[in-house]
Formats: structure tokens, C-alpha cells, sequence
């Protein structure tokens, strides 16, 4: 993009602003109880509170902006501001849901040019937007479209499956397996998905619950088939090699598919 000489003294009087204000805020900090910063942080709620506003506000106008217009390099920068602003702060996740919330990436993660970097931060934004539950929801609506966006989603529920405090315990076991399994023989011979779908597996097995519900979604048929149908691929049989390890351990009727 061509520099905006606008733009750029905009920036500039807005870092010299941002500038002022951590030095007062480092002070309040510092020293919370002070009389003088008590009623100077009184009387700059309110005004803070609107040019937060006005932030978010400013770059979801950009991102439709940027939506209407295909400009893809400008979509991937307002996701990203709107991705930082929502994991950063509640009231930023409740004005981007008044605004059209998870409803606001269809442009994103429709466009057949999309890459997987903007991919990829729209997936985290849907997460951090509607938790693992959005993510798993999403999954049908995908599963006949391009396989780059289910692959960014597997590998989003993945990293959710890891942070505990995200969430992932409430989703139902079979529902996740199920994701898995039907994003394989929705794309039965694309490598980044089954990849994705492997991993996801391959973690998720470490649970007892999922090992109890694998037998019941028909997970033995795609692990084994997939490790047959890529036997030269050593990471596909790596991972296999995992899942079964931790099959080996129980709870999902080994025995009747050894």
C-alpha cells in the first residue's frame, strides 16, 4: 500500500497521546490510593471508555470495508486489530458481538484467496469470540467447502483441547471425534486435513472418555484405513502408531478390532 501521509500524522499524534497515558496509569499504579489520581481517573473513565469505543468501532468499519472491497491484505490487518482488542478485553468481545460478532468473518473465511495466515486468525477470533463450542459448530457448515478453512479450525480445536481453562472439557466427547472423523471422509484425500484430524485424535485419546466414546463414533475404521492407504507417509504412520499406543490403554474395545 502507498503511505498515507494523513494516516501517518494520525498515528503519530495518537502514540504521542498513548504515550501520556501509560505514564499516568504507570502512576496510578504505582501509587493507587493517591487523592490526585483517584479524581483524575474519575473524570477520564468516562472519555477512555468512548475512544475505546471509538477504536473498535473505527476497525470493524475497516474490516467491511475491507470485506467489500477484496482487499485481503487490509482484512487479515483488521481481523488481527479485532482479534488483539477482543482477547484483550470483555468490553471490546461485547461491542464485536453487537456488531455482528462470529456473523462478521463469512468474507474471511469464504474467499477462495484467503490465506492460511488470515485463516488462521479468523479461526482464533471465532474462538475467542464463541469458545470451543463455536469452533466445533462451525465444522458442518465447512466440511463440503475448502479444506484450508477446516484445517485451520481442526488445528484451532486442537490448541483449545490444550488450554484447560478454555472451556473444552464441557464439548461432548463424540461430538469432537465425530468432527474429526467427518472432516476425513469429507476430504478423504487431502493430506493437511487428515493431518490436522490425526493430531487432534492422537491428543484427545490421552483421555479415557474419548478412548470410551472412539469405538461408538466408528473411529477404528478411519485410523486403520488411513494407515493403509498412506503407508509410505511416516508421519501419517507415526501418528497412527500414537493413536493405537493409546487405544492400547482402554476404554475403547481394543480387542475386538486387534
Amino acid at each position: 500500500c502507498a503511505p498515507n501521509k494523513a494516516a501517518e500524522g494520525g498515528v503519530s499524534d495518537l502514540l504521542e497521546l498513548v504515550t501520556t497515558l501509560r505514564i499516568f496509569i504507570s502512576c496510578v499504579e504505582r501509587y493507587p490510593h493517591d487523592s490526585v489520581a483517584g479524581a483524575v481517573a474519575g473524570r477520564a473513565l468516562a472519555p477512555l471508555a468512548q475512544a475505546t469505543e471509538l477504536c473498535v468501532r473505527g476497525v470493524l468499519e475497516e474490516y467491511k470495508d475491507a470485506a467489500s472491497r477484496g482487499n485481503l491484505v487490509a482484512l487479515l490487518s483488521a481481523v488481527w486489530f479485532i482479534r488483539e482488542f477482543c482477547e484483550a478485553s470483555i468490553s471490546a468481545r461485547g461491542l464485536v458481538r453487537q456488531h455482528g460478532g462470529p456473523s462478521l468473518l463469512g468474507p474471511a473465511l469464504s474467499n477462495p484467496e484467503a490465506d492460511d495466515h488470515l485463516l488462521r486468525e479468523s479461526v482464533r477470533l471465532l474462538d475467542c469470540l464463541q469458545g470451543p463450542v463455536g469452533l466445533l459448530q462451525t465444522i458442518p457448515e465447512v466440511l463440503e467447502k475448502g479444506p484450508r478453512v477446516l484445517t485451520a479450525l481442526l488445528w484451532r480445536i486442537r490448541e483449545s483441547s490444550r488450554e484447560p481453562w478454555h472451556g473444552f472439557g464441557s464439548l461432548p466427547p463424540k461430538a469432537v471425534l465425530q468432527a474429526a472423523i467427518s472432516s476425513f471422509e469429507a476430504h478423504p484425500d487431502n493430506r493437511n486435513v487428515h493431518d490436522a484430524a490425526l493430531a487432534l485424535l492422537a491428543d484427545l485419546l490421552q483421555s479415557v472418555e474419548y478412548r470410551t466414546a472412539f469405538a461408538d463414533v466408528g473411529g477404528w475404521p478411519y485410523v486403520l484405513l488411513m494407515m493403509e492407504a498412506r503407508g509410505a507417509d511416516l508421519d501419517v504412520q507415526r501418528r497412527g502408531l500414537q493413536i493405537l499406543c493409546e487405544l492400547q490403554r482402554g476404554g475403547a474395545c481394543v480387542g475386538e478390532h486387534m
